[in-house]
């Protein structure tokens, strides 16, 4: 749980977390006096949409919730010259004050200033920064991610590596901290654009109108980040048509050789620089990215004609990237393969094999094992599903060193196809009734990790994502304007290794084994061997978390008050199901191999590949892990005044209220403690193994198994995780 009160002066406020700007004033004669009664309209200057209002008795007037862009403001009362100014830029979360005097005379005269407004980050009590459509289209932004430009606020630190990939596709990102916060909240559209704690999808810099990044918070309607709060909107259409597209290429031949790179290149030790030779150690890379956007009025031919009402944008990006699995792993050699490992042992007696069928006894609590002759396996004693795992090894193709390691290269690359689209759609019903839709996706398959040329090794990891943002704005009086708003985001994580759906019984498995698994999720057994590259390392796991997103506020104008009060909700639903190994997992170390004594050390390199090719696991699993769904609310409430103390002095007064809810499980497999009382199941069968040879120091009698896992939700323990 959280309270905030906030209480300020400045001369200006920041509009929080409202995709929109407004701007505020007062309304005067010649002689200084307040003119109640003044209709005052903001006029976007691309769309020609108007938003208006009325001063009040204190000659106050606020237009709220104004789309960012170019603005007209227009001032008019009967008996007063018309008074205009403009271009005004409201950016996103701007409060311009704009004070008006009106000059005595007809309506049909005009006074126009021409002057634009001022920036007003220096006069705001709450620290952030703007970064408008220009920067955003101008400057070199890593992978198109308009989220690189957050370092350019001050106090801004990135708490990511520093060679973090920006590309779109990385999705989970948080890596911004700002005076030891480092909970960021990302939004887009006036939603969270978040997927658990880190930011969902990255727009293309041509999608987003502007990007507003606050690091202190001094308005009640701002909470739920202890970092950077990154506030972005997309663009709208305009009455004109307007669109722009960009393809980027980047490979290997517009690229510089890295400097390791060129010192193995001419390395004369490991052969002359050749074509050949470079293309190993620098293999191909290749980025190519289409991104456009497109945007303007809705019009259908002879049916609708949607200027100065209706407005559209899209935008889409496609990206390409192939990049190397550069390495160098370990894999048998031809000999080894057969069982014959002579060649290490002519290298040194310290490669030398053990048999352990010839295990025995060496006093003192020690065992022993005699040495393989000639360190070859007979071909009689090789195991057959070892056999039939090895052609899952490729042949080695590099010299490795002299003991055959890092002796395979030249794996195909990894590949990446990525896609986002987004839509958005305005509508102005009236004066008194706007209302905006967005919606956007993308979609990233990846291959990656085929080090050994086949389903050996790797991964097919799928990611996909969907929000939704849908905004109201009511102006029920002209000085009483109520906003709501909804988000969702969908996004969902799927791995899966390159060999799922593996039938284990062409390998050997025993059927007994095979029908307990799932044969839509077994894989390649993961073989990991001592020294050499582990086939089929990886698991797989599916984890899709949706996140709701409910906001209402009203704002009211009254005397010299400016308030606005609303609350927020939001529900995040976690789903995890991470299969794990469902395949087996066995390890072959050096356990069975090593000698002559069970104590003595073990070979560099050999020993475990030998306990591979006899049979002779050293370790092994099977995960069988549950899935989960869990469940979290977030509540808050706000009620904010920015009272006009004086014509040049405004107070922000503000409380915030924020409850975090507490965590519930579907299927009521969470731990919410251990119960020590209650007696186990196991009780009796454990006393009974227990009678068989008790100790002195417990008599039976005493002998006890209390306790176990409490699970929320069952029996009489509550659902939640913990208490309010």
């Amino acid at each position: 749980m959280k309270h905030a009160i906030c209480v300020v002066i400045s001369a200006f406020a920041l509009y929080a977390q409202n995709p929109y700007g407004r701007i505020t004033g007062r309304v005067t004669d010649s002689a200084d006096a307040v003119v109640p009664g003044a209709t005052v309209r903001a006029v976007q200057v691309e769309t020609n949409v108007v938003t208006s209002t009325v001063s009040n008795s204190e000659g106050n007037y606020e237009l709220l919730n104004l789309v960012p862009g170019q603005y007209r403001l227009i001032v008019e009362l009967q008996g007063f010259k018309r008074h205009q100014r403009g271009p005004l830029e409201v950016r996103l979360g701007d409060v311009l004050s704009i004070p008006v005097a009106l000059e005595l005379g007809a309506m049909a005269e005009s006074v126009t200033v021409t002057a634009e407004a001022p920036l007003l980050e220096s006069a705001s009590a709450t620290v952030s920064q703007v970064i408008e459509t220009r920067r955003i289209e101008s400057l070199p932004i890593p992978g198109g991610n308009i989220n690189y430009l957050v370092q350019l606020t001050a106090g801004v630190t990135l708490t990511a590596s520093p060679n973090y990939g920006w590309l779109p596709q990385n999705a989970g990102f948080s890596g911004f901290g700002v005076g030891g916060g480092g909970s960021s909240e990302f939004q887009l559209d006036g939603i969270p654009n978040m997927m658990r704690s880190g930011v969902a999808f990255h727009p293309p810099p041509e999608a987003v109108q502007e990007v507003r990044v606050q690091t202190a918070a001094y308005d009640a309607s701002v909470g739920h980040f202890t970092g950077v709060h990154v506030n972005a909107v997309l663009k709208s259409g305009t009455n004109q048509l307007h669109g722009v597209a960009q393809f980027t290429h980047l490979s290997r031949p517009l690229m510089t050789k890295p400097f390791f790179t060129n010192r193995s290149l001419y390395d004369l030790s490991t052969g002359p620089p050749t074509p050949e030779k470079s293309k190993r150690l620098w293999p191909y890379t290749m980025t190519n990215r289409y991104r456009g956007t497109a945007g303007g009025p809705v019009y259908i031919p002879k049916l609708y004609n949607g200027r100065n009402r209706t407005f559209w944008q899209f935008s889409a990006d496609f990206m390409l990237r192939i990049y190397p699995n550069q390495g160098f792993p370990t894999v048998p050699t031809i000999k080894e393969r057969g069982g014959d490992f002579s060649e290490l042992l002519a290298i040194g007696p310290q490669y030398q094999i053990y048999d352990p069928a010839t295990i025995a006894s060496a006093g003192g609590g020690r065992f022993s094992r005699q040495p393989l002759p000639g360190n070859i396996i007979p071909a009689s004693r090789l195991d057959p599903i070892a056999l039939a795992l090895l052609k899952y090894y490729p042949a080695p193709n590099a010299a490795g060193t002299i003991d055959g390691r890092n002796n395979f290269t030249g794996a195909p690359p990894s590949r990446v196809n990525y896609n986002s689209q987004i839509a958005r759609i305005d509508h102005v019903f009236s004066q008194n009734h706007r209302m905006y839709g967005s919606f956007t996706k993308w979609e990233h398959h990846e291959t990656m990790g085929k080090i050994l040329g086949n389903i050996a090794r790797g991964v097919r990891s799928n990611r996909r994502y969907k929000g939704l943002a849908l905004d109201d704005v009511l102006t029920l009086r002209p000085d009483l304007v109520v906003n709501f708003r909804y988000g969702f985001t969908r996004f969902q994580d799927i791995v899966q290794p390159l060999s799922i759906g593996f039938e284990l019984g062409s390998l050997g498995f025993p059927q007994d084994l095979v029908r307990r698994l799932d044969p839509k999720l077994t894989a390649l057994p993961a073989i990991d061997v001592a020294g050499y590259v582990t086939l089929s390392s990886a698991s797989a796991g599916r984890s899709p978390t949706n996140y709701h997103s409910f906001l209402a506020t009203v704002s009211h104008v009254r005397g010299t008050h400016s308030l606005r009060f609303g609350g927020e909700y939001r529900i995040l639903q976690r789903n995890n199901l991470q299969y794990g190994y469902v395949s087996p997992y066995l390890s072959f170390g050096t356990g069975w191999t090593h000698g002559p004594l069970d104590s003595s050390p073990s070979a560099p390199i050999g020993q475990g590949l030998a306990s591979f090719l006899f049979g002779l696991p050293t370790g092994g699993f099977i995960d069988n892990n549950a899935s989960y769904a869990d469940q979290s609310g977030y509540l808050a409430g706000f009620v904010q005044d920015d009272w006009k103390a004086t014509r040049k002095l405004t107070v922000n007064l503000g409380l915030r209220y924020e409850l975090n809810l507490p965590t519930t499980e579907r299927y009521n497999r969470a731990n919410r403690g251990f119960d020590f009382a209650t007696p186990n199941p196991i009780q009796e069968s454990a006393r009974a193994n227990y009678a068989r040879n008790p100790i002195a120091e417990l008599p039976l009698d005493q002998f006890r198994t209390p306790g176990g896992l409490l699970f929320a939700g069952v029996g009489d323990v509550p659902r939640r995780l913990w208490d309010a």
